[in-house]
């Protein structure tokens, strides 16, 4: 549970005019998160001390509910003043994990995830306001429902790891982002990789994406 209290000194009037007298906003955040039934099997690699692997499967349903405050005369600059109250968000989904325990080392490795989830929103202008997806303050038309998103995460070795991270918005038929990342550790003291990004800028209008923006950064680290 949160309680969130913010002063501004300037608001907005009944004229959509701004003014210099102040507005508190009060409101309560409550959130619970619900993971399980858990799904596992373990499978052996064969020779005694060889590598074992152990398959997870993760359902989990996260409740979040924000009260109830008049947010229309809030002048919204940053991404904390676009909060809509009396608002229950759901999100669900379910994770794939498969780890690895090779030959006689101490602990196990995440070799592999993959999740798929989205949420549901009883204000529907609160998705187009979720910083959890990628074209959130970006023309979303609101709706009850976020793209489903599909996140993959691996790690093979120590020295290579990947992540890709795709949002598509079923009701509508496109992919609204699509992010990759992955990395290379060359040294104990170098690492380098890259990664790519793709966000579409929607119009509430047509629904349709009026531009596309693409990201790639190589880089190098020195550890």
């Amino acid at each position: 549970m949160e309680w969130h209290n913010t002063l501004y000194s300037e608001r907005y009037d009944d004229k959509r005019e701004p003014t210099s007298d102040p507005l508190h906003r009060r409101y309560f955040l409550l959130q619970s998160r619900i993971v399980g039934p858990i799904f596992s099997k373990v499978f052996s690699g064969g020779a005694a001390g060889g590598n074992r692997y152990k398959h997870l499967i993760e359902p989990e349903v996260t409740i979040s509910r924000t009260t109830s405050f008049d947010n229309s005369n809030i002048i919204m600059l940053e991404n904390n003043d676009f909060v809509y109250g009396d608002t229950t968000r759901v999100t669900y989904g379910i994770t794939q994990r498969l780890l690895a325990k090779r030959g006689t080392r101490a602990g196990a490795q995440d070799l592999l995830s993959v999740q798929l989830s989205q949420s549901y929103y009883t204000n529907k202008n609160a998705s187009t306001v979720d910083g959890n997806y990628g074209t959130a303050y970006l023309g979303r038309k609101p709706d009850h429902f976020s793209p489903l998103t599909l996140a993959v995460r691996t790690n093979p070795s120590e020295a290579y790891s990947g992540t890709l991270r795709v949002e598509y918005h079923d009701r509508r038929g496109q992919f609204e982002s699509i992010s990759a990342d992955g990395s290379v550790r060359l040294t104990s003291w170098l690492r380098t990789g890259g990664s790519y990004s793709q966000v579409k800028y929607l119009t509430e209008e047509t629904e349709e994406a009026e531009e596309t923006e693409e990201t790639k950064s190589p880089y190098t680290t020195f550890l």
